[in-house]
C-alpha cells in the first residue's frame, strides 16, 4: 500500500517555493509585581524597557498588584508572567491562588527577588501557591544586598542561561547562601553560591534570585552593560514553553471529508529537552501521510497538482523513514514523536537549536470526486528554546 503513495507525493519539493513569511507569533508577558505604587516608577518601566527591546515578545504589560490583584481570566491571555515585590502586595493570598490557577492551566510564572527572599509579611505569595507545592527558593528567608557577580553556570546547556556570559550589582539582592530549593534544578549561582537561576520541576516554573530593574533605574541594581535582561527574558521565554507547543498559521483546504486537516503538537518547545509530538487530525480515514519540515514559511495553492496549499518552502525536508509514513485510522489522525537531532533536510539530517524557528506540515493522501490527488493540512510553527 505504501507503494501508492510515493510517486503521488515524490514531487521535488525545491520546485514549489515562495519567499519567506513570518516567523511565529511571539509570546506575550506580563510583570504582574509589586514594584512601587504607580506604573510609571522606573521599577516597572525599566524591566518593561528592555524586555521590549529584547524583541521576543509580541506584548509587555504591567500589572501594579500594590492597589489590585489580577484574575485568573485577566492573565488568560498572557504565556507568562514576572512577580516580584519592592513593597506589599494588595492581598499576597489572593495573588497566590490566581497564580496556582495560572499555572495549573499551563501558564508560565517566574518568581524574582523580593518575593522570594524577602521577610516582609506581605511581599511574599500566599494562598494556595505557599500551600500547594509552586514554591521553589523557600520565601521568607531574607537576603544579602553586597556587591556579587555572576558565579557557576552549573548546566551551560540550559534555555535560561544562553546568552548569559556577564551579570554583576554593587546591590546584588539576592538569597541566602544555603537558602533551601524545594524542587527543580540551580543551574547559575552567584559568586558566593547563592541561587541566581532555578527550574523548576514543571516546565512553566522558574525562580530567579535576581532583583529585576537594572542600573538603568538605580545605580545599585544590576548592571545594565551586563546580561541580566537576557537572563530575565529568557526565564519568561522558558516557562513560556510549559504552554502552548508552538502556533498554527497557513490556511488548509477541505478535503474529500468536507473539513480541512489540521497540524499540532504536544511535548516542549526546549530543544534540550527533546521532547516534541506532531499531530494530524481530520484525515480521511485509512489515508497515508507523512510530515514535512522547514525553516521557511510559504503559500503555494496547489502545488504539482495537489488539493491543497503547501505551507512550507525553502530547504524541506520530509519525514519518510522507517515507520514515518504511516496510515490513519478510522479517526483519521496521525503522530509522530520527533528526534530534535535528526531533523530531516536535503542534504542530510541537522539538530535543532535554540533561537531557530521550525515550521511543519503534514502531507496525505486525498480524493477528488474519485480521482486520486493529495492535500496538506495547515502549518504549525515552533520558536524553539
Amino acid at each position: 500500500m505504501q507503494r501508492t503513495i510515493l510517486p503521488l507525493l515524490s514531487a521535488p519539493l525545491c520546485a514549489l517555493m515562495l519567499s519567506t513569511s513570518a516567523l511565529a507569533q511571539a509570546p506575550s508577558v506580563a510583570i504582574v509585581a509589586a514594584a512601587n505604587t504607580g506604573l510609571s516608577d522606573c521599577r516597572y518601566t525599566d524591566v518593561q524597557a528592555y524586555l521590549q527591546a529584547t524583541g521576543s515578545f509580541l506584548a509587555v504589560d504591567v500589572v501594579d498588584c500594590t492597589s489590585t490583584t489580577p484574575t485568573l481570566t485577566d492573565l488568560a491571555s498572557y504565556d507568562s508572567v514576572l512577580t516580584w515585590s519592592n513593597t506589599d502586595y494588595f492581598d499576597k493570598d489572593a495573588l497566590g491562588d490566581v497564580f496556582a490557577d495560572y499555572a495549573d492551566a499551563g501558564g508560565g510564572v517566574v518568581v524574582a527577588v523580593f518575593a522570594n527572599t524577602t521577610t516582609g509579611t506581605n511581599r511574599f505569595l500566599g494562598g494556595r501557591w505557599a500551600t500547594g507545592g509552586y514554591e521553589i527558593i523557600l520565601p521568607a528567608q531574607g537576603n544579602t544586598s553586597n556587591s556579587s557577580s555572576l558565579g557557576t553556570i552549573l548546566d551551560p546547556t540550559h534555555p535560561l542561561v544562553q546568552g548569559v556570559t556577564s551579570i554583576s550589582a554593587s546591590s546584588a539582592f539576592r538569597p541566602l547562601v544555603g537558602t533551601p530549593i524545594l524542587q527543580g534544578t540551580v543551574i547559575a549561582e552567584w559568586a558566593d553560591g547563592a541561587a541566581m537561576a532555578v527550574a523548576g520541576a514543571a516546565s512553566n516554573r522558574v525562580d530567579l534570585g535576581l532583583y529585576p530593574p537594572s542600573s538603568n533605574c538605580s545605580s545599585g541594581f544590576w548592571d545594565f552593560t551586563g546580561d541580566g535582561d537576557v537572563l530575565v527574558a529568557n526565564a519568561l521565554l522558558f516557562v513560556a514553553g510549559g504552554g502552548s507547543v508552538g502556533s498554527n498559521y497557513c490556511t488548509a483546504n477541505a478535503n474529500s471529508t468536507g473539513v480541512s486537516a489540521r497540524i499540532g503538537a504536544s511535548g516542549s518547545n526546549v530543544a534540550v529537552t527533546n521532547d516534541l509530538t506532531l499531530e494530524a487530525s481530520d484525515l480521511p480515514a485509512f489515508s497515508f501521510a507523512f510530515f514535512i519540515t522547514s525553516q521557511t514559511q510559504t503559500f503555494v495553492m496547489n502545488p504539482a497538482g495537489s488539493a491543497g496549499n503547501l505551507c512550507v518552502g525553502g530547504a524541506v525536508g520530509r519525514y519518510v523513514g522507517p515507520g514515518q509514513i504511516q496510515q490513519a485510522g478510522t479517526a483519521g489522525t496521525i503522530s509522530l514523536g520527533l528526534d530534535l537531532a535528526m531533523t530531516p533536510q536535503p542534504n542530510g539530517f541537522v539538530s535543532i537549536a535554540a533561537g531557530e524557528t521550525w515550521n511543519f506540515q503534514a502531507w496525505y493522501r486525498d480524493a477528488v470526486g474519485g480521482t486520486p490527488t493529495s492535500n496538506f493540512t495547515d502549518g504549525y510553527s515552533v520558536l524553539f528554546q
